[in-house]
């Protein structure tokens, strides 16, 4: 632009009118992914999740999601405990449909290589406005067309903001789906398992194993163009999360045995142990689910003397459902 200034309005045209072009094909293939306004599909759960405003704004109040857009740690922040009460609006007493799901772990591949590309070209762009603000010898140059030029640079940043949002959209969706996978999966193996046996398979429920495989072959490859903010950000509170799913339905569970519980136990260290290699941290919020089943071995007294011990792990309506849904032998 600095050899050509007579043509700089002309450049930033161009410019602006491929990223035009750029939003909406990113837009299309968005929709695409998510299956918003496809004939013929079933809206999915994590897109009925996504327009809940409420739960987009808990989602945001996290910490993880404020160091990546805004820098720190937001003054009011959400806890776990309070987006898993955002999220139990949306659940009904029926499990959820599998077609109502992002069932190919390779759309949301595609969906973080997006949210990716998007966030690239937004730094890019940024850089390019800011060296044409920065650029005297060019606006010297462009004498009479300053206007013009400042008309392009705010309708390059307004264009920005659009493909800004779009990437947060991309992260947000990634975030919920991850988090319907575990409600689908969970809600199987406590609800339609049996934990009544006295044989006890060394392997965990099939729904375990499903959800493991899906975790980790999604981190494996997101890791690869994802910061690791992002990816820390998607994974982070899977344990609390887990851990609530499984000690809130144990009601469901009509019959329960030692071998049961044994079984339940390798379910729960099973999730622990895939869950601790992606985030690499010890998921410790899983100890409160197998705590909640080792009760069940003891005797009542047993039983009333840990409560009082561990009372903050539990609130006051998951301690009355310990003693009278699950029955040890």
């Amino acid at each position: 632009m600095n050899r050509m200034p007579k043509y700089c309005n002309k450049f930033l045209d161009i410019i602006y009118e491929v990223l035009k072009s750029y939003k909406k094909i990113c837009h299309n293939t968005f929709s695409n992914i998510v299956g918003i306004n496809v004939i013929g599909t079933t809206p999915t759960v994590c897109h009925v999740w996504f327009k809940d405003e409420n739960l987009k704004q808990t989602i945001r109040s996290l910490p993880a999601w404020s160091e990546i857009y805004k820098g720190g740690t937001p003054e009011q922040t959400t806890t776990h405990a309070q987006l898993v009460t955002a999220i139990s609006t949306h659940l009904g007493k029926e499990i959820l449909d599998k077609d109502a799901m992002i069932a190919d772990s390779e759309r949301l591949i595609q969906l973080a290589q997006l949210q990716d590309s998007i966030h690239w070209l937004i730094q890019y762009v940024d850089s390019f406005v800011e060296n044409l603000q920065c650029d005297k010898e060019l606006q010297d140059q462009l004498t009479g067309s300053t206007k013009l030029l400042e008309d392009c640079r705010t309708l390059l940043n307004e264009r920005m903001g659009e493909l800004l949002q779009l990437a947060e959209d991309c992260l947000m969706i990634l975030y919920l789906e991850i988090r319907v996978q575990c409600y689908y999966h969970l809600l199987i193996v406590l609800r339609k398992q049996e934990y009544k046996v006295d044989m006890v398979n060394s392997d965990p429920d099939s729904g375990v194993t499903l959800l493991n495989k899906f975790l980790s072959h999604l981190e494996e490859k997101i890791r690869d163009f994802l910061p690791p903010s992002h990816t820390k950000f998607l994974f982070e509170g899977l344990g609390y999360i887990m851990s609530s799913v499984i000690i809130s339905n144990a009601s469901y569970i009509k019959e329960i045995n030692n071998g049961g519980l044994k079984k339940m136990s390798r379910n729960i260290l099973a999730l622990q142990q895939n869950l601790t290699n992606i985030t690499l941290t010890h998921e410790l919020e899983l100890e409160r689910a197998r705590f909640y089943y080792e009760l069940l071995y003891q005797k009542p007294e047993e039983i009333l003397r840990n409560i009082v011990e561990q009372q903050k792990r539990f609130t006051k309506v998951r301690v009355r459902g310990t003693d009278t849904t699950l029955l040890p032998e």
